[in-house]
C-alpha cells in the first residue's frame, strides 16, 4: 500500500532537517505516483527555509489602575516553530496543485459527473475575476455555449437533454445582450453583432440535439428550439442584425414546437421573448 503523501512529506523533512541530502531523500520515492508534487513541496519548503527567523518581539507590560500592585510577568508572542510554517506552507502548495489537476480534468465534465461541481464553481471565479463589462460578457457568452455543449454531450449519452442546461444557456446569452446595450461606438456594434451571431449558432446547436433526441423527448426541447427562432426574430426586428443562413434552407424552429403546430402559444418562447424585450427596454432608458 502506498503511502500517503503528507506522510511522506512530514519524513522528508525530519530527514532534511536532521542533515540528509533533499535530492537523495527524494529518489526513494520517484515511483510514487505523486512524486512530482512531493517533489515541489519540498522545493518550496527548502526555499522558505532560507529565510531569517522573525525576531522575536515583545508586548510591553500594561498594568490597570485596579490591578494589584504586585508585578506580573512580561507577555510574550506565541512563536510557531519554523518548520510547522514550512509544512503548512507545503500542504498548501499541495493543495492548489491538486485543485489546478482538479479544474483541468473537470473541463469535459458534464451534469452528473463527480467533478462536475469543480467546472460550475472555477466558471464561477473566472467570471467575477474578469475585468470590464466586454471581457464579462464575452465568458458569458463561452459560458453559454458550453451549456449547449454539455446538453449535447449528454444527449449523445445517455439520449436524454437537460432542460435547465438551455435555460442557463438563456440567461447567459442574456447577459451578454445587456452589457453590450450598456456600451457605446464599436464595443457595442461588434459585442451585438457577435451576440445575434452566437444566438444563431445556439438555434442551429438547439435543432442538433433535437434531431438526436428520442422521440419521447422531442416535445420538450422543440419549445427551447422555438424560442431561439423567436429570438433571432426579435434581434433582427429590434436592431436590423440579420445573420445569413448557409445553406438557404434555415432551421424549421417554429414549425417542429409541438405548441406552435397545435396553434397554441408556446410557454418557453413567451417567457424568453418577455425577458428579452426587458432587457432591451431597460438598456433604452439608461
Amino acid at each position: 500500500m502506498k503511502e500517503k503523501l503528507e506522510d511522506i512529506l512530514d519524513k522528508c523533512l525530519e530527514d532534511i532537517a536532521k542533515g540528509g541530502n533533499p535530492d537523495k531523500i527524494l529518489s526513494v520515492y520517484k515511483d510514487h505516483p505523486e512524486y512530482e508534487n512531493l517533489k515541489d513541496a519540498i522545493h518550496m519548503a527548502l526555499e522558505l527555509g532560507k529565510l531569517e527567523d522573525p525576531p522575536v518581539s515583545k508586548i510591553p507590560e500594561f498594568h490597570l489602575l485596579a490591578a494589584d500592585s504586585g508585578s506580573k510577568p512580561a507577555v510574550r508572542r506565541k512563536i510557531i516553530p519554523f518548520r510547522m510554517i514550512t509544512r503548512i506552507a507545503a500542504v498548501f502548495a499541495i493543495a492548489f496543485i491538486l485543485l489546478a489537476v482538479a479544474v483541468q480534468a473537470s473541463d469535459d465534465s458534464i451534469p452528473g459527473d463527480f467533478l462536475y461541481p469543480v467546472k460550475r464553481g472555477y466558471e464561477k471565479v473566472r467570471f467575477t475575476c474578469a475585468m470590464g463589462y466586454r471581457n464579462k460578457a464575452e465568458y458569458k457568452m463561452k459560458c453559454s455555449n458550453v451549456r449547449l455543449a454539455e446538453a449535447l454531450a449528454l444527449v449523445n449519452k445517455n439520449g436524454k437533454a437537460d432542460a435547465s442546461l438551455f435555460n442557463s444557456m438563456f440567461d447567459d446569452s442574456r447577459y451578454t445582450l445587456e452589457k453590450a446595450l450598456s456600451m457605446t461606438g464599436k464595443d457595442k456594434d461588434e459585442l451585438l453583432y457577435l451576440t445575434a451571431s452566437n444566438m444563431r449558432k445556439q438555434k442551429e446547436g438547439l435543432y442538433q440535439i433535437y434531431m438526436k433526441s428520442p422521440e419521447d423527448g422531442k416535445s420538450e426541447i422543440s419549445h427551447y428550439v422555438c424560442a431561439c427562432g423567436k429570438r433571432d426574430q426579435l434581434m433582427e426586428s429590434a436592431f436590423g442584425i440579420k445573420i445569413s443562413i448557409p445553406s438557404g434552407e434555415g432551421c424549421p424552429a417554429m414549425s417542429e414546437c409541438c405548441d406552435c403546430a397545435a396553434g397554441r402559444e408556446c410557454k418557453v418562447s413567451a417567457d424568453e421573448i418577455t425577458k428579452l424585450k426587458k432587457t432591451i427596454q431597460m438598456s433604452a432608458l439608461k
